[in-house]
């Protein structure tokens, strides 16, 4: 499959491996400075982490077929962009249950570089 092989391939670049760093690493930091570095929240930074992982192969297939996909009666809408919509709503419900938002992100110093 393609989207297998993309998938394996972003998720083995560089820069790929140096983003989902940068996130954890964030997300641990924040934990950190509000002495909840301990567990049920470390397993929430790795579940917050897989949901990122999900949400990037769904973007990439989405980029690489498209918002509409043929079907066996013509084209239908790529069942990818419903699911890439609710995923993003759960990262951004897991950093709202972290307290994780941008008025505590400048409050912190926030992030030097948040270039894509």
């Amino acid at each position: 499959m393609a989207e297998t092989e993309s998938w394996e391939i972003l998720r083995d670049s560089q820069s790929y491996k140096q983003r989902r760093g940068r996130i954890r690493n964030s997300l641990l930091k924040h934990l950190e400075e509000q002495d909840a570095k301990r567990e049920p929240y470390l397993d929430i930074v790795e579940q917050y982490m897989a949901l990122w992982d999900t949400a990037s192969q769904l973007e990439l297939d989405i980029t690489a077929r498209g918002v509409a996909v043929a079907g066996m009666h013509g084209m239908k809408k790529n069942d990818s962009v419903p699911e890439q919509q609710k995923v993003n709503k759960q990262l951004l419900s897991i950093l709202a249950y972290l307290q994780m938002n941008p008025e505590n992100a400048e409050a912190a110093g926030g992030d030097e570089d948040d270039s894509v």
